[in-house]
Formats: C-alpha cells, structure tokens, sequence
C-alpha cells in the first residue's frame, strides 16, 4: 500500500527480460481507507509453473521505482503435487548460510516459489519448476563514494528439470524434492544441484507451522552427505503457503 499522496501509475512484467520503464503490463490503481494499492488480475491461461513477476511504480513527480519482484505459483489440481510461496527472512541464528548473510541482525528476504507434480504417466510433469532469490545490502545503487553501497550481495536459483518428488511422515505431511538448476551470485552463474523439503502443517494439526528448507550443491556432489554451499535452514511460515496434495 501507497500514501494516497504518492503513487499515480504501476505495470508489471513476467520472467527476466524487462521491457523497459513504462512498457510493462498496466496496472489498476484503486483507492480506499485512505490509502492507494496497485493490483492486477492473471487469466487462467497460464500452464502449471512458477512465474517471476516484478513491479515498479511511478510516483506523482514522475519518478519510477526501482523493480521488485515475487513469484506467481500456477498448479494443476489433479494428481500428487506440492506447492509453495513465501517470503522469508533468513538468519544466522536459524543455521542459514547464503551470500551476504552475514551477521544475527539481518532483515533482508528471501523469496520462494515452487510448483511440483506428477503427471499421468507418473513422471514429474515438466510444468514443474522451483525459483528462489535472496539480495542483501543498503544504497546498492549508490555512485557515492562518501556514502557507498554497503553488503550488496544478490543470489537467484531458477531450476530446469527435477528429478524426483516424495513425501513422507505422518499423512505424508513431508515433501522432498531435488533437481538441477541455475545458480547466479552477484552475476557469476554456474549449474547446480538443490534439494527442497517442505512440510504441509494442516496435514498434521490445525496449528502447526509450514516448514520450507533448501540445500544448494555443487555438480557431483551427493545432497544426502555432502555440505552445501548455500543453505535454508527448517524455516516455519504460516500455514497455507506449503500444500501438499495426493
């Protein structure tokens, strides 16, 4: 949400390729309770997957803002599947590493988004798709050398094939899955192998948490015994954002 004295347009564009300021989707701009928000409504024409989508708005003195970004998770609701979408707040505390993290204060986010299933044939569907991205810093984008950026760091995972999907536990309330994908650090990417475990809390109780972990390995390594290079720790999030589906 915007002060009613600040935001006058706002546009969207879906995957990695930005098309430029002001040539994104439109969004509608609405107003109540004395506030402003942008939204926008998706068709029903997207195939199973996860979708990035960034936003940038323009404010009354036409100045536009930086991007952000989240994920739009699309799934099919027939069949073994497992869905999921947060942002989190990773933490030294919590047993987290990840480029940038670097001390027990910390506030920057991360964002998930995940969409896994079987298709008729009982192979993992290749609708099925996996994106994480974590950014750290203050003034990134600062040309001052008086007051530099400070800890910028950016880390983004976009998977191209999983191999497996399974649950496990009581009502089958743990899922696993583990794929391959590409792992960009501060620009420099390279191939890798990660593993997602999430769990679906309403499987167990009305009150447990959701749990999402992720663990990024290099090629070759075994994900059951070698140690990561960037790593997720069991993370609780509300309930709702991990489903798992028979």
């Amino acid at each position: 949400m915007e002060s009613l004295s600040g935001l006058s347009e706002a546009e969207y564009f879906l995957g990695d390729t930005d098309p430029g300021v002001g040539n994104g989707a439109t969004m509608l701009i609405s107003t109540a309770d004395n506030s402003i928000a942008a939204s926008t409504t998706f068709g029903t024409d997207f195939s199973t997957g996860v979708y990035k989508v960034s936003v940038r708005t323009k404010d009354l003195a036409d100045n536009w803002s930086a991007v952000t970004t989240d994920y739009l998770v699309v799934y099919n609701p027939n069949g073994p599947r497992m869905t999921g979408k947060r942002t989190i707040t990773p933490s030294l505390v919590n047993g987290d590493f990840l480029v940038g993290l670097n001390n027990d204060s910390q506030t920057d986010t991360a964002k998930f988004g995940f969409s896994v299933k079987y298709d008729s044939q009982q192979q993992i569907s290749t609708n099925s798709d996996f994106q994480f991205s974590y950014s750290t810093g203050t003034r990134c984008n600062s040309t001052n050398p008086n007051n530099p950026p400070q800890n910028c760091h950016q880390l983004e995972l976009n998977s191209s094939s999983i191999a497996w999907l399974t649950t496990q536990g009581q009502n089958s309330a743990e899922g696993i899955f583990q794929g391959t994908g590409s792992l960009v650090v501060d620009g420099v990417g390279q191939q890798v192998i990660f593993r997602v475990t999430g769990l679906d809390g309403e499987r167990l109780d009305s009150s447990s948490p959701d749990r999402f972990a992720l663990s990024i390995f290099a090629v070759g390594e075994d994900p059951s015994s070698a140690t990561p290079m960037h790593k997720i720790n069991t993370t609780n999030v509300a309930q709702g954002n991990v489903k798992i589906a028979d």
